[in-house]
């Protein structure tokens, strides 16, 4: 619970913070808005010795009472591993598949790694063996893990997506894999209409990696109000239901 407060003053103290000017509520704006490091052009400093946002009192009490309301029925295991070499045979999955070039999750975990590895190496040093989170082997279209060069990004990233959800084929028989998705990007526009690298890439590696969508359903999964002019870019996730598609399939 200290490394979880820790990590909100982290979020909430750093200069990247800014001020929220609202006539009904003043507040600081954390770092993370967005899953992204947006440019800030002068920072809100909170106190962290009162009682509001960004102190140290809000943030233990906001983390414990989490905590406290938790209420765990069983007992689960979390544990690091590839992807793409996972045995999950047997297993259900429910999962959220990597996001193209939206999220550098592993870039953006260094603003807490840095901090969390000072705090609770000597509790979990394999956690925290190397100086940053590794990157090597993250699923992501990113170009500068390959020298600038968006087409071996773009085929790093298709290539990898069709190993996992091959892999994935191995679990519980007779079970759907389900996994949401929620991604907004319209970045091509040609004679078949505007479309998104990131919703084709991710129906195309399913259909290779010999899978069928046999639901979907989309969730409000989002506030009302967001960042851009009151309006969330981005309405509802969507849920999607997926069997193995029999090998005589059109």
């Amino acid at each position: 619970s200290l490394a979880l407060a820790a990590d909100r003053l982290v979020n909430e103290l750093s200069s990247l913070a800014t001020w929220v000017p609202l006539a009904s509520k003043e507040h600081v704006k954390t770092t993370f808005g967005l899953q992204a490091i947006p440019m800030a052009w002068d920072y809100a400093e909170a106190n962290p010795f009162g009682a509001s946002t960004g102190s140290i009192e809000r943030s233990f009490e906001t983390v414990s009472r989490a905590l406290e309301h938790l209420c765990p029925l069983g007992e689960g295991h979390a544990s690091v591993a590839d992807a793409r070499e996972v045995d999950v045979t047997g297993q259900v999955i429910a999962t959220d598949p990597p996001y193209y070039d939206n999220i550098g999750y592993a870039d953006l975990s260094d603003v807490f790694y840095v901090w969390l590895r000072t705090t609770i190496q000597r509790f979990y040093p394999d956690l925290f063996k190397t100086l940053l989170t590794p990157k090597s082997m993250e699923l992501i279209a990113s170009p500068s893990r390959h020298e600038g060069s968006v087409s071996d990004a773009d085929s790093y990233f298709e290539a990898g997506f069709v190993e996992v959800f091959r892999r994935l084929r191995s679990t519980k028989p007779n079970t759907p894999m389900s996994f949401f998705y929620a991604f907004k990007q319209s970045e091509s526009d040609d004679v078949e209409g505007l479309g998104s690298t990131g919703w084709s890439t991710m129906l195309e590696g399913l259909l290779q990696a010999g899978w069928k969508v046999t639901a979907t359903w989309p969730m409000r999964t989002e506030r009302n109000t967001g960042l851009r002019a009151g309006q969330n870019v981005l309405a509802s996730s969507v849920l999607l239901a997926c069997r193995p598609r029999g090998v005589d399939a059109g």
